[in-house]
């Protein structure tokens, strides 16, 4: 075989490869979204996604270790689409950040049995310097605080990389520390309020709230 006829091949495993771990993880979205994860096992997982036990477990090798991928694939199907809708007119960094906090809560922390999981595994990926959950672009936070900064509403004496940390840290927090029974209740929308009141002056340029984040805040 020349050079010329393994260059073709390796990219052609390489796809095999990316196209065999979306089918895998399209697989545990399904099964966590029906059944949820306590009801979810690696043998339905691997039936779902037309694989065998062997390939799964070389893949991701516990159920533990579906939650992150999944999670990002929500974000990039489902999250990202639905917050980018709303940004356009520009409604403000505190909207903004309302946008996705909500639309995240309603996609990715909807399951109450996923909750522990995922806050062992994202704070674990935010600790480390992560952008958990993550679309193909990077951080959903992090695009939002950038159009802030072009705009400026941001302060500029901490790197944008670091104020999408800070606020991941904290969504990641408030969104899996809080009682799974406050859903979308009003209870549930005046904490969130109370966050983005929180995160007014914690970012703005001018240390004041850069907008009304409503619902009566």
């Amino acid at each position: 075989m020349t050079g010329a006829d393994r260059s073709r091949v390796i990219p052609l495993r390489e796809q095999h490869r990316q196209d065999t771990r979306r089918h895998i993880v399209a697989a545990a979205r399904d099964l966590f979204q029906s059944a949820g994860f306590d009801g979810t096992t690696m043998e339905a997982v691997a039936e779902r996604a037309g694989v065998s036990r062997a390939t799964l477990f070389n893949y991701f090798p516990s159920k533990q270790s579906l939650l992150l991928p999944f999670a990002e694939q929500v974000v990039r199907t489902r999250v990202l689409p639905e917050v980018e809708a709303g940004l356009d007119p520009w409604p403000g960094l505190l909207p903004a950040l309302g946008l996705a906090f909500d639309s995240m809560e309603r996609h990715v922390f909807s399951l109450p049995d996923l909750r522990g999981g995922l806050r062992e595994a994202l704070l674990s990926e935010v600790q480390r310097g992560g952008h958990p959950p993550a679309h193909e672009e990077g951080d959903l936070i992090l695009d939002i605080l950038e159009r802030a900064s072009v705009r400026g509403e941001l302060r500029r004496d901490l790197s944008l990389a670091d104020l999408a940390r800070f606020v991941n840290l904290l969504l990641i927090s408030d969104q899996l520390e809080r009682d799974s029974r406050h859903g979308d209740s009003p209870a549930a929308g005046h904490h969130r309020s109370r966050l983005l009141r929180f995160l007014g002056p914690a970012l703005s340029a001018d240390g004041a709230d850069v907008a009304d984040p409503g619902d009566g805040v």
